[in-house]
């Protein structure tokens, strides 16, 4: 779900620049919309791995989920919740940065620069953020790759998946947090009022009344 969050991030980025004049692909009801959708895509992909079975109780884990042994449980996930959107994401990258280059040389107006500017600088932090993300998450999919080679795996992989995700997702969150500016305007400290300032003001005000 978190990729298609940021695929999300993306797409608004790219309708920003590419099609500056449509203001319906701007639109915030649109992506609240689209977040609903986004929502149910996330139940609606395990659904069809509960009616097939495809999710087990590992017992050594004392979990439900996909067991590492379960090749075509293992790559379906992989492939409709990260590689899918990582794909869209990256080619919606691309697409925008042809077009700044080709119409970079037209653009007049320096107020419509700054904004394609700081949209692509959003777009390049979360195309990195996706990139470190994924092949932080890339043992998901090698791992039911190297049992089906081997036909055996360590007891510590469902362990080790969980604790390469927690880092992943934390990494990431830390990263966005810490490069957020609205949050750096949130903890700057703000101007101190000089209390010389304040004495001057009142006493122009009392020599205004004695007047």
């Amino acid at each position: 779900m978190y990729f298609y969050t940021v695929l999300l991030q993306a797409a608004y980025r790219f309708n920003r620049i590419v099609y500056p004049t449509k203001i319906k692909l701007q639109s915030f009801h649109l992506y609240i919309l689209l977040s609903i959708i986004q929502t149910t895509m996330a139940f609606g992909q395990v659904c069809p791995s509960l009616i097939t079975g495809d999710i087990d109780y590992l017992v050594n884990d004392y979990l439900c989920q996909f067991a590492p042994t379960n090749i075509n449980g293992s790559l379906f996930i992989c492939s409709v919740a990260f590689l899918l959107p990582f794909t869209v994401t990256i080619l919606l990258y691309i697409w925008t940065m042809r077009h700044v280059r080709k119409r970079g040389a037209l653009v007049i107006h320096n107020n419509y620069r700054v904004r394609v500017r700081r949209d692509i600088t959003i777009m390049t932090r979360l195309v990195i953020l996706l990139t470190c993300l994924t092949a932080v998450a890339a043992p998901h999919g090698l791992i039911p790759i190297v049992y089906g080679l081997t036909g055996c795996i360590p007891l510590w992989t469902v362990p080790f998946e969980w604790a390469l995700t927690i880092f992943a997702l934390v990494s990431v969150t830390t990263v966005q947090l810490a490069t957020s500016p609205f949050l750096k305007r949130l903890f700057r400290r703000s101007p101190r009022v000089e209390p010389v300032i304040w004495f001057r003001t009142l006493h122009a005000r009392n020599f205004l009344k004695m007047q």
